[in-house]
């Protein structure tokens, strides 16, 4: 009976403390989430933007992180607009009126990215690529080639 009841106190002190122990993908977002860092990405959970067409349906916004590549620059961007290209059921949908003369290199870059990467972005902090963590360290890899491609490419924009 003894036996029983150590049983019972130890299941019931070491219950909550595995139910702390962190899974294996958060394992794995945290590795990923390092490894990025390394690379000089910044890190970011955010929303999702979302194409117009779930802005209409009105569907739920999804969480996911954002890897960002700051840009090199002496001076801040004097202009703080956002240009986005966001994929949706493999259609690209271009969400900026300026830079329209860049798109095709927006979907370049957003097509070196990994499969689950959703949209990608420049701003006046850097180019940015949205995406859900579904890949291992190359997936990372591909994505800070991607936006490090992009960032050159549009040295004539910042320069403005």
């Amino acid at each position: 009976m003894s036996y029983l009841i150590i049983i019972v106190i130890v299941a019931v002190v070491l219950g909550p403390v595995m139910w702390l122990m962190p899974t294996a993908r958060q394992k794995q977002q945290v590795a990923l989430r390092q490894y990025a860092m390394e690379l000089g990405l910044q890190i970011k959970i955010c929303d999702m933007p979302q194409s117009y067409r779930e802005r209409v349906r009105k569907e739920s916004i999804e969480q996911g992180v954002v890897y960002r590549l700051p840009l090199i620059r002496n001076r801040p961007l004097s202009k703080s607009k956002v240009y986005c290209l966001h994929k949706a059921d493999e259609i690209f949908e271009w969400q900026s009126d300026a830079l329209a003369g860049k798109q095709q290199v927006f979907e370049r870059a957003l097509s070196l990215c990994p499969s689950s990467a959703t949209a990608i972005e420049f701003s006046a902090a850097g180019v940015a690529c949205y995406w859900q963590e579904k890949g291992g360290m190359p997936a990372v890899d591909d994505i800070k080639k991607s936006l490090e491609q992009l960032r050159s490419e549009l040295k004539d924009v910042m320069q403005a």
